[in-house]
């Protein structure tokens, strides 16, 4: 699909054109014996040895936008403003919904790590780095990692700060190989992400679930009131009830909020505030 829509922005939307773009995609690759490319250059390709360098390096933190937004599956939109120079702590909806972000760009590092690793057919090189106190930068794919290897950089012994400095280059230390998942493992990996992607659709349905809440200026729902709309988008009947509490604790939350009353005050008018 991609490929028609370029064409159609160039006003080239023909067979001709695509077939060729087909072709150049699907192309043989080169002869070279090392290929340098992206995580996302690689996809649909395997090779019989992959290395991924530089696993130890984390994202940059990203800045607070100016207003968070969430478009939720019946096309209904929330969002929250930054706080302002005179509030002391952020609101409990931006707050909420820049945990939402958050966890999407996990899952999606999760995915592009599990895509690059399943490109080796016989091995796989993972290289990264931790600072002196075995600590891996946050956000990085290693730290994704750690935890099936935490215990092997445990077992480092301290370096000795030398008496003179040595121009000599430390010995490397070869660390425990990884095997490349079998088909099993990686019907594993594909359930998993299945998994997730179950827990991301919950999560945005409860949140268009608080969202009606809040359109319809309902901050006390009964217990059965709850129940009934939490079975309503699927949620598991051994869950009903730590769910049930979440609603009740996120509802509590938002009008505690100093700026409640503001927000969600009966307006006959659409003019713009000061």
């Amino acid at each position: 699909m991609s490929i028609v829509n370029t064409c159609e922005q160039q006003q080239s939307l023909d067979v001709e054109t695509i077939k060729a773009a087909l072709d150049e995609l699907y192309a043989p690759s080169e002869t070279a014996s090392v290929k340098l490319m992206t995580i996302h250059q690689s996809k649909g390709l395997e090779f019989d040895t992959v290395i991924m360098p530089g696993l130890g390096r984390g994202a940059r933190n990203d800045d607070s936008p100016m207003m968070h937004m969430k478009e939720f599956a019946d096309q209904s939109l929330l969002l929250a403003p930054i706080k302002s120079s005179l509030d002391t702590n952020e609101g409990q909806t931006y707050t909420y919904l820049k945990f939402i972000e958050a966890q999407q760009n996990k899952f999606e590092t999760m995915r592009l790590l599990y895509v690059a690793m399943t490109r080796a057919k016989q091995q796989l090189h993972l290289l990264g780095h931790v600072n002196q106190n075995h600590q891996v930068a946050k956000k990085s794919l290693l730290a994704l990692l750690m935890p099936f290897y935490q215990n092997v950089f445990d077992q480092i012994p301290a370096s000795q700060v030398p008496a003179e400095t040595s121009n000599q280059a430390p010995p490397l230390q070869r660390l425990k190989q990884i095997i490349t998942p079998s088909v099993k493992e990686q019907e594993l990996g594909e359930t998993l992400e299945y998994q997730q992607n179950f827990e991301r659709l919950f999560k945005s349905l409860l949140g268009t679930l608080i969202h009606q809440y809040y359109e319809q200026g309902l901050f006390d729902p009964s217990a059965d009131n709850i129940k009934a709309r939490l079975l309503e988008i699927g949620t598991p009947i051994n869950e009903i009830d730590q769910w049930q509490v979440f609603v009740l604790k996120l509802l509590n939350n938002t009008k505690g909020d100093p700026q409640f009353e503001w927000l969600f005050k009966d307006r006959s008018s659409t003019l713009v505030e000061a």
